[in-house]
């Protein structure tokens, strides 16, 4: 008797190696609580669901959830139609560090994550425009730019790596559009949500989001987030967070903040 309705994906499970597959899942429901069950060919696992986790899902299909809940981690905001050219930006969280505790000294990750919050209107789709940069010598920091093809490029650098990936070719010149790209350390993903929509890679490629190298130490660069600098249009809004917020928190921004500021023609 009961009505499955899809959301916009979200991250539930991962394994830190990258070459593990998770395979036969199924949903158990048991006194209220839900369990998700996984083999490896040779383990059989089950897990619990966070109640927390779901109970966020299902507010936001039904539009019950608050923006005021998704802000929690936000470390910079400058909104406005006449948005300032640069931002106070507090440090970001680290990514990975040295596990001082173990013989090897080995890298740890720390499992923290970092999402950006913008709203921008493109009067021209040239590529190489910056909407959002941080960085400083060596590139150290991360920037937010456009690319060919209708995209738009998340780049992280923590001074010795880089690493980046783009949205699908959803941009359109002359259109706003809220756009929420998020790094979440601990399974490595970049993944981005345009206009309340998950980059799933549509009918361009396999995936629409990707993976970046568990070594990536921080993207913490300038204390002064330039906004804008090359923009060939308008940002009206930008929110960083110190944390990975979830899909369906990125959803209820978009829905909450068009209501705000202003993104029509």
């Amino acid at each position: 008797g009961r009505i499955i309705i899809w959301s916009e994906p979200d991250i539930v499970l991962y394994d830190d190696d990258t070459m593990v597959r998770m395979s036969y899942p199924d949903l158990v429901e048991e006194d209220g609580r839900y369990y998700l069950t996984e083999t490896q060919k040779s383990r059989a696992r089950l897990h619990e669901i966070p109640r927390g986790f779901l109970e966020g899902i299902w507010s936001s299909l039904e539009g019950r959830l608050q923006s005021a809940h998704c802000v929690n981690g936000m470390i910079a905001q400058s909104a406005g139609e006449k948005c300032p050219r640069d931002v106070v930006l507090s440090t970001l969280p680290e990514f990975t560090c040295r596990d001082w505790s173990a013989p090897g000294m080995n890298s740890c990750s720390l499992r923290n994550g970092l999402s950006i919050e913008v709203i921008f209107n493109l009067d021209s789709l040239r590529a190489g425009q910056i909407l959002l940069d941080n960085r400083i010598n060596k590139g150290r920091g991360f920037a937010v730019v456009t690319t060919d093809n209708m995209r738009i490029q998340l780049v992280m650098n923590d001074g010795r790596t880089e690493n980046s990936w783009e949205t699908d070719p959803v941009i359109r010149a002359g259109s706003w559009h809220h756009l929420v790209a998020i790094a979440d350390a601990g399974p490595g993903i970049i993944s981005f949500v345009i206009d309340g929509r998950f980059c799933d890679g549509g009918d361009w490629r396999q995936f629409g989001w990707g993976r970046f190298s568990p070594y990536l130490q921080s993207v913490d660069g300038s204390d002064r987030l330039n906004i804008g600098p090359s923009v060939i249009g308008k940002v009206s809004l930008v929110r960083i967070y110190s944390r990975a917020i979830a899909t369906w928190e990125a959803i209820t921004l978009f829905r909450e903040t068009s209501r705000s500021v202003r993104m029509s023609k």
